[in-house]
């Protein structure tokens, strides 16, 4: 496994392999190492770090492209899920799923624009030029027409359902969760079985798996707060309540594995 983790501030790829039934026990010892797995991802993580360290200008101007092509691809892949997630709404969670939407489509510009600064850093000059602009530009775009079309969406269903359309706004506790800003505490990757304890504590277990909560601790560097965690992590996985990412940090919290600014 190519550890990756927020924390320490160094983008990679990760090759991991979950799990067997001695992972994180006692009994996790040398002799349950699968050699032919162990063999590919070495390779895996050799050919990776030597490919990367050997490009040329040309291999990370085809790099730029193909991560460009991949946001557009992504674009059209998430809109779809959030139009459905959309109609799937009843009058109770409506004015909510439309706000966390239009929360995801920020999130979505914003993480597709660092993806390609990331690659274009790796540029002699590591100066965006007037075709990242333009890429810039045509993300924007695109997320604007899709944002419009989930707005169309939502207004036809309140008409249909007999509601007035609500603004966008924060309830009381996405407010108050605004407005806190978790620290980790602790440098490595958050244990298995801790998390898993955490989540059993809080009643929250159902709600979320553990690569979610290991997600949420990735985002957890001291400058997002707890709202900009729950988008974040409900724009790549799935839906998950303010209120049980709440209840996850405090548990963390009493846990002494992260702190609240």
């Amino acid at each position: 496994m190519l550890f990756n983790d927020a924390q320490i501030g160094v983008p990679s790829t990760i090759f991991v392999h979950l799990t067997d039934r001695f992972w994180h026990t006692s009994f996790d010892t040398p002799d349950k190492v699968d050699p032919t797995e162990l063999k590919r991802t070495m390779l895996l993580g050799l050919f990776a770090g030597w490919t990367t360290a050997t490009y040329n200008e040309n291999d990370i101007n085809n790099m730029i492209e193909l991560t460009y092509q991949n946001l557009i691809q992504k674009i059209d892949d998430y809109s779809r899920q959030y139009r459905l997630r959309l109609i799937a709404s009843d009058e109770n969670n409506l004015h909510s799923n439309y706000r966390n939407i239009n929360a995801y489509f920020d999130l979505l510009y914003e993480n597709g624009i660092k993806s390609l600064e990331s690659v274009y850093a790796h540029l002699p000059n590591q100066e965006p030029d007037s075709a990242f602009h333009e890429k810039e530009e045509f993300l924007k775009k695109q997320i604007d027409e899709h944002r419009q079309n989930i707005t169309d969406r939502y207004t036809k269903l309140c008409d249909k359902k007999g509601i007035e359309p609500a603004k966008a706004a924060l309830s009381g506790l996405e407010q108050e969760c605004s407005q806190i800003i978790p620290e980790r505490k602790i440098n490595q990757s958050l244990n298995y079985w801790i998390a898993v304890d955490v989540m059993d504590e809080k009643g929250v277990r159902k709600f979320m798996k553990y690569d979610m909560v290991w997600e949420m601790l990735n985002f957890t560097d001291g400058k997002n707060n707890l709202l900009n965690i729950r988008d974040a992590v409900s724009a790549q996985f799935q839906e998950v309540e303010i209120e049980h990412v709440r209840a996850l940090f405090e548990g963390l919290k009493g846990m002494d594995i992260v702190s609240f600014r």
